[in-house]
């Protein structure tokens, strides 16, 4: 687990799993002739793969039974249970919990995340300000794709406040103009948490995310064309009640609509 906290070591696992991909036909488009030795790969390269198909997203232990020990789950689902809408005040958790993998988020600019470590740090050894960029390393930074929680910050405490409070802001960024402009990663990575809520792969709480609140990440929706909102349904059924009335369907526009 250790290891998979590092560029190196993730790329070391990940090329020691890699002939595990053919255990997996339907997603890899490979096929082995004897796989008898596929289970030996699936617990300990569960992790990485998840990160070859793309995403950062955790799957419940064992695909149905609930992640509770902290040590069994993935790198991606401990970063998840500290960057999430629900556990950003304050942020200093999340913060931490991205420092082994702050090299996934050095920029040229001054992104909101960098003042943010700043902030925390203080005096402090900075992990952002001596990582060297690994932004290239897609696999080991999936893992860490919750921390753009940190870029997407709104401070919403009053002038006279003394304590900051965030939320979570990711409208323009989970926009359609916006990723067809910028692409969708950004999107992507400050949704991964809401998986649970779009995907119907599994429960939130199977991932130690019961607590989530999907309607933070209802722009997310975007990443997933065919999920409907319970608002959306219900505007569905007020529709197909009126066209399907009795007084619509007497007409034949009204029946071909129904």
């Amino acid at each position: 687990q250790a290891s998979l906290q590092t560029p190196d070591g993730f790329n070391l696992c990940s090329e020691y799993c890699r002939p595990s991909r053919c255990c997996h036909p339907e997603t890899y488009e490979c096929e082995l002739e004897d796989d008898r030795w596929c289970s030996a790969y699936e617990t300990p390269c569960a992790h990485v793969a998840e990160s070859w198909r793309g995403s950062g997203h955790d799957v419940p232990s064992g695909g149905t039974t609930t992640t509770t020990n902290q040590e069994d789950s993935s790198v991606a689902n401990q970063v998840m249970q500290e960057c999430n809408a629900g556990n950003l005040n304050p942020p200093d958790s999340c913060i931490e919990a991205c420092g082994p993998g702050a090299c996934c988020y050095v920029s040229n600019s001054y992104p909101p995340i960098e003042r943010l470590f700043d902030e925390h740090y203080g005096t402090s050894p900075n992990p952002l300000r001596t990582a060297i960029s690994c932004t290239s390393n897609v696999g080991f930074c999936q893992q860490y794709g919750s921390c753009e929680h940190l870029n997407h910050l709104k401070d919403t405490s009053g002038w006279n406040s003394d304590t900051v409070t965030y939320e979570l802001d990711i409208a323009n960024v989970c926009k359609a103009e916006y990723i067809a402009q910028f692409g969708a990663l950004e999107c992507s990575n400050v949704c991964q948490p809401a998986h649970c809520c779009f995907s119907g792969e599994y429960k939130c709480d199977e991932v130690q995310l019961g607590h989530l609140d999907c309607g933070d990440y209802k722009q997310c929706g975007v990443l997933y064309p065919s999920y409907k909102s319970v608002e959306e349904l219900f505007e569905m059924a007020r529709h197909i009640d009126e066209v399907c009335s009795e007084d619509s369907i007497s007409l034949a526009s009204g029946r071909s609509e129904c």
